[in-house]
């Protein structure tokens, strides 16, 4: 991810972290669901955009349509033209993503 981040500052590269938006704050270093699994640091790294990986499912846990996904990936800047690269915590929620995308 350091190597990249010229490349996503410059425009040319999306960092998408995926996780909810308390642990993007910083305001807390775990899931709610894993209260014990803290991150070593709060926040997120510079440039980042919040794309919640929740946000791709309905409440029945089936995918969005692909007209509702490109809207919201699409509204953070993340398009089939831009390379991402996704993150979370260890990588579950992440991976989630990057077969969404």
């Amino acid at each position: 991810v350091r190597a990249s981040l010229p490349r996503v500052h410059e425009g040319r590269m999306v960092l998408v972290d995926v996780r909810g938006s308390k642990e993007f704050s910083g305001e807390v270093t775990a899931p709610p669901e894993y209260p014990t699994e803290h991150a070593q640091r709060g926040g997120h790294i510079p440039g980042a955009k919040n794309i919640p990986w929740a946000q791709a499912v309905r409440d029945d846990g089936t995918f969005k349509s692909r007209e509702e996904l490109e809207a919201i990936y699409g509204g953070k800047g993340v398009t089939s033209s831009t390379p991402v690269i996704t993150y979370c915590r260890i990588g579950e929620r992440s991976s989630h993503t990057w077969f969404v995308l």
